[in-house]
């Protein structure tokens, strides 16, 4: 029995030299960068670790590092009359069906975090003209209007130039905060047509006048 005991205690300790032990669930936006964008920007820089502000116009902008989906991206943080306005990530990847896979995990990593989209947009050939699916979580048709979404970038006739978006409603009670967004989207550029850029950010509705105020 004693035996037993030893081995089980060895074989716990020694999983995580071994790589066998559960990875950490990572979350899709960082709680420190969610905290940041519902405070003012002199406590915002200082949770986010910032310094160095270029002044443009109204906007102060700041380049950092923040994890997104479990992927440490370059984070472009924008305040505008001491506000966060805008805060970017980009990480750009080879076309592949891994990328495609890293896409949908992605995708997965904000629902889960911040529940279903409230829009999915991408490009529709047969109207030649960018779609919004606005209700298609109560429509039913999640997974058909996803497939369809992966497939203008993810495929061999590809979309050049127009962005899968998904769109979240940014978590928070606050009344100030019900038109701020979370987005994620793909793109193939037009520069670099064989990669895809992932973009996530959180922005409010520019058409609310009130979240400056």
């Amino acid at each position: 029995m004693k035996r037993f005991v030893v081995c089980w205690v060895l074989s716990i300790l020694l999983l995580p030299l071994f790589g066998c032990a559960p990875e950490e669930k990572q979350a899709a936006v960082s709680a420190t960068v969610l905290e940041a964008f519902a405070v003012q920007e002199e406590k915002a820089v200082e949770q986010l670790g910032l310094s160095n502000a270029m002044v443009d116009g109204s906007n102060h902008i700041y380049q950092g590092s923040s994890s997104w989906c479990g992927i440490e991206m370059d984070t472009e943080f924008v305040f505008k009359k001491e506000k966060p306005y805008v805060f970017t990530a980009e990480k750009v990847y080879d076309d592949s069906e891994k990328t495609r896979v890293l896409a949908q995990e992605c995708v997965a990593l904000f629902k889960e975090q911040l529940g279903a989209p409230n829009a999915c947009e991408f490009f529709n050939r047969e109207t030649n003209n960018g779609i919004s699916y606005g209700t298609y979580i109560e429509e039913g048709k999640e997974e058909e209007i996803e497939g369809e979404g992966f497939n203008t970038i993810f495929s061999d006739d590809p979309v050049i130039g127009y962005p899968l978006a998904f769109r979240f409603f940014f978590p928070s009670e606050d009344e100030s905060m019900q038109k701020v967004f979370v987005e994620c989207s793909f793109v193939r550029m037009k520069e670099n047509p064989e990669q895809v850029t992932f973009t996530f950010q959180i922005l409010p509705d520019i058409t609310n006048p009130d979240y400056f105020e």
